[in-house]
């Protein structure tokens, strides 16, 4: 009889364990979404102070390295680096023509030219 006594006990022992084990993964489970919900709320708010701070035209309080992240999250890395590689493009651009105005101003004033007729520059 002792050993039938036993037998339940750690029956009711096991079932008290898994249904204590399913009660703490559901707790757990519940309080992840919940954290979860929390974050989404924080970066939708940090967001909208981005977006109303950027249509008043400044970005105030923010780093620029904040930005960028929070557009590479935005649109994704394969868009990121299409943005990337476009303001690339366009800054050695600017420094190509800066040097091909550099050189011909150069070559105006070696020719006898003045260095202010900003008329032959732009030909």
């Amino acid at each position: 009889m002792t050993y039938r006594i036993l037998f339940v006990s750690s029956f009711l022992d096991v079932i008290e364990n898994y249904v204590t084990k399913f009660l703490e993964v559901l707790y757990s489970l519940v309080n992840a979404m919940y954290m979860f919900s929390v974050k989404l709320e924080e970066v939708e708010a940090r967001l909208d102070a981005m977006a109303d701070s950027v249509n008043g035209g400044t970005i105030y309080g923010y780093s620029g390295l904040e930005v960028i992240g929070t557009y590479r999250y935005l649109v994704g890395d394969s868009i990121f680096m299409l943005t990337y590689l476009i303001v690339l493009i366009g800054i050695l651009f600017t420094l190509y023509k800066l040097v091909i105005m550099a050189v011909k101003v150069y070559n105006n004033a070696k020719s006898g030219g003045s260095l202010t007729s900003f008329s032959k520059l732009f030909k």
